[in-house]
């Protein structure tokens, strides 16, 4: 049997147990379709995510030295800065009564306000090149 050498390919395969399990559940109707398709969908991101990192890696080896976690910590610092006023926007607009917005839709915007400003700032700071 053939060893597991790396995290990407442990993770394909956890993938595809996911994307398997969920594929049974649905099939066999185990459980509530809404469970059995987000298991099926949890596996199917796993597997793509985890193929293309592997693609990445093999392209661009990883090198990581200080700068470049001084460059993601600083992205990450500034991307909770700007989920924090984002969080502080819609406090007030609810207080106002400005905006009438669901705990589902609230959630929704915060979650994509925090991966999408982690991406854009640490990417600004990777081409600053650095931050004083």
């Amino acid at each position: 049997m053939k060893k597991i050498n790396n995290k990407e390919d442990f993770l394909i395969l956890l993938g595809i147990a996911f994307f398997l399990a969920g594929f049974f559940m649905i099939f066999l109707q185990l459980l509530e379709p809404s469970i059995s398709s987000s298991i099926l969908s949890f596996g199917i991101t796993l597997i793509i995510i985890s193929i293309f990192r592997k693609r990445r890696l093999k392209k661009y080896p990883q090198i990581q030295d200080e700068r470049i976690k001084k460059l993601s910590m600083y992205g990450l610092g500034y991307s909770w800065i700007t989920t924090f006023l984002v969080i502080t926007i819609f406090f007030w607009f609810d207080y106002f009564n400005l905006v009438n917005v669901n705990t589902q839709q609230y959630y929704s915007i915060i979650f994509v306000t925090m991966i999408l400003s982690a991406i854009v700032f640490q990417r600004l700071l990777y081409k600053k090149g650095d931050v004083e």
